[in-house]
Parts: structure tokens; sequence; C-alpha cells
């Protein structure tokens, strides 16, 4: 049977606890409501964000780092070429597609990674050059997004019985702006690689489109056959550890975790 996505009200806290966890052990992700980010500051960043793609190839290119892979800017191809497919390029040949994987995928990003340590918003800013009006909504729009994810990480924590206040104290955040550059001749191309993130919590903008589509969880992500099995399933292992890992084997889709559990000699 398919339902709809659970709706979270991130104001309606602990009555909302139980639906938070059922939301993640069987879906993994859900909608938030009265989350507090005002409809005019989310409309702001869009604007914002759009101009920050317009910005010449060489200064969208001063916020990566060769030593952190997958943060600061990334073009359609990964990052490793100084072009990127426009809608007005002419698609590459079923060669190229072939032997450069990564034309598949029609989106450029920007991202900041640790937004919260001190500085980081005004070096990113002028990397790219921004106005003041720009740099403002920047800064509030990540200051309120960072404030949200800690919010509900709390919350899922609480939940879910753990109540140490510090929990997520010093943990890293990444913010990332996408753009996908679609036409007529790429529909139905995909416009990222399929993957699932590697950090603890995820916050997506809605960008508007359709809300009636439903999705169904899977049975094969759906936990376990035996709840009251306390066997562990993973080795221990830290984040970077993980992202590594990821990276190593190319696994962007969730595979890498496989090789994490404790079956594994790996």
């Amino acid at each position: 049977m398919t339902t709809s996505l659970p709706v979270i009200d991130v104001q309606d806290f602990p009555a909302q606890s139980g639906k938070l966890v059922a939301a993640c052990e069987a879906w993994a992700c859900f909608r938030i409501i009265n989350h507090g980010i005002p409809t005019a500051l989310m409309s702001d960043m869009h604007t914002v964000g759009t101009a920050l793609f317009e910005r010449p190839m060489e200064i969208k290119r001063r916020t990566t780092n060769p030593n952190i892979p997958d943060r600061g800017y990334v073009a359609n191809d990964g990052g490793s070429s100084s072009t990127v497919l426009t809608p007005s390029a002419p698609l590459p040949s079923p060669h190229q597609q072939r032997e450069t994987k990564q034309r598949e995928f029609l989106y450029e990003s920007l991202g900041l990674y640790d937004p919260a340590s001190p500085g980081a918003i005004d070096a990113f800013c002028d990397q790219l050059e921004l106005f003041p009006k720009q740099r403002e909504t920047i800064m509030r729009y990540i200051n309120a997004t960072h404030g949200l994810a800690m919010s509900i990480g709390y919350k899922l924590a609480e939940s879910m019985g753990l109540v140490e206040s510090d929990l997520f104290k010093g943990w890293a955040c990444q913010y990332r702006l996408n753009k996908y550059n679609f036409n007529p001749q790429t529909l139905g191309r995909t416009g990222v690689p399929i993957h699932t993130d590697s950090g603890f919590l995820t916050i997506v903008q809605d960008d508007g489109g359709p809300k009636e589509a439903a999705v169904e969880a899977p049975e094969e992500i759906v936990d376990s056959d035996d709840p009251n099995s306390r066997q562990r399933l993973y080795v221990p292992f830290t984040f970077e550890q993980y992202r590594m890992l990821r990276n190593s084997t190319r696994s962007k889709a969730g595979e890498a975790l496989h090789l994490l559990r404790t079956t594994n000699e790996y």
C-alpha cells in the first residue's frame, strides 16, 4: 500500500516524538512544518543562489579545496575540468557518455563546510565577492538552517531516550547549493549521481514542485525481522572513515555501509 510521506510539526514536541521515530525507522525521511524559517528568507536565498552560479568560473572555483573531496565548488564533471555543461551546450556522444560517466549528470554545486566555525561564512562570501545584501541573506539563512538542524537532531535524540544535552556539540555541518542545467533535450537524464548522504541529517529546501507524488519505503530497507535482537550490525566507525570509504570505493549510493557490517572482514 502506498502512503504519504510523514509530516512532522517541529513546534509540537514531545507529542510528535513517537511519530518522528517511526518516520525514521520506516522511511528515513520526513517533511517538516512550522520550522520557523520565514518563506521570504527562503525566497531571498533562492535569488542569491541563482546569482552565485552566474559568477565567473574562476570566482566560483575559489571556494574549492583540493585537499577536501566533495567540498567547495563542484562542476557537473565532478570538478575535474573548467567547463560546465550548460543548456546551450551540445550533448556528449554515446562514446563520451560511456568514457566519462559524470557527463550524465547535469549539475554544479557550491558548498561551505562547517559554517558555524568562526569566520567561515565571511570567508565564503569574500571568495565569491558578494554584495552586502547577498552576504546578509546568506548569513541569516545559514544560521537559521543550522539552528534548525541542531533542533531536529536534539528532538530525534530525545525521542529515542537519549538525554545527553551536548550530544551534537562541535559537530560540523555542510551547506550546499545545487543547480541543475536541464533543457528539453536532457529531460529524463539524471541530474545528480544516485547516492545517500554520509552525514547524520540532511535538510533539503522544498523546490516548490508537485506535492501529490507518493512514495513507499521498499521492504528491503525496513529494519529487522527480529525486533528483540541486540547484536551489533556494524563495526564502529567515524564520519571521516565512512566518507573516505565511500570515496575510495566509489560507493555513493550507500553500498559502502555494507562493507562495515560485522559479518564482513573489511
